[in-house]
């Protein structure tokens, strides 16, 4: 029995008898594949078939248990019997439940037993803001209140702030960004700018 037709199978007992279940339920490092809901507590259920690979299910069990202390695996017996057998010889997580379907029951063939209940949900990372923020320095403040009422270039503002054209141009970028300066447009070179906007020291502005 594959995978999907065990999943299948569970699911329609599943809702026959009125069990609380989401599917693809997020975990730390991964999902699993059902989460059951009963009496105010979580249960894990990780579903395979019979050709399923033993070790990463195992894997994929120990990630579960770091979620929820009461994990089933759910599978064709004889799939059960090759898991549980490495478990048994290695006593690792013998604490979980094993649950086995046919097409008219579903089987519940050991309960978990660990020592005490706990369901510890993963930990959700802050998403970082796309929002660009630019905050108003001291150059930049200085460098209107010299060229505030004047026409100046690009080679103004490095000598004004005695820094290299580069640093020059970088600097007059975040004038623009920030709405602070324009373009004075006459159809020559060197490219001239003026102020047409005051900003404050420490000023956060959005982008």
């Amino acid at each position: 029995m594959n995978e999907f037709i065990v999943k299948k199978i569970f699911e329609k007992h599943a809702k026959d008898f009125k069990i609380n279940f989401a599917k693809e339920v997020p975990v730390e490092n991964g999902k699993i594949d059902y989460e059951i809901f009963s009496s105010g507590k979580r249960f894990a259920v990780e579903a395979k078939g019979t050709r399923s690979d033993e070790y990463s299910t195992i894997g994929q069990l120990l990630n579960a248990k770091r979620t929820y202390s009461h994990v089933y695996l759910l599978a064709p017996v004889g799939f059960l019997k090759k898991v549980w057998k490495i478990l048994k010889a290695t006593n690792t997580i013998t604490d979980i439940g094993l649950m086995t379907v046919s097409s008219k029951k579903l089987y519940i063939l050991k309960k978990p037993d660990p020592k005490s209940y706990y369901y510890n949900p993963p930990v959700e990372t802050p998403k970082k803001s796309t929002k660009k923020r630019m905050f108003i320095n001291e150059a930049e403040i200085n460098l209107e209140s010299i060229l505030r009422s004047k026409i100046f270039t690009v080679s103004d503002i490095a000598k004004t702030l005695n820094i290299s054209m580069a640093k020059a141009y970088h600097r007059l970028a975040r004038l623009k960004a920030v709405g602070m300066v324009e373009e004075v447009l006459y159809g020559g070179n060197p490219k001239r700018y003026r102020f047409i906007k005051s900003r404050r020291l420490g000023e956060k502005i959005d982008l």
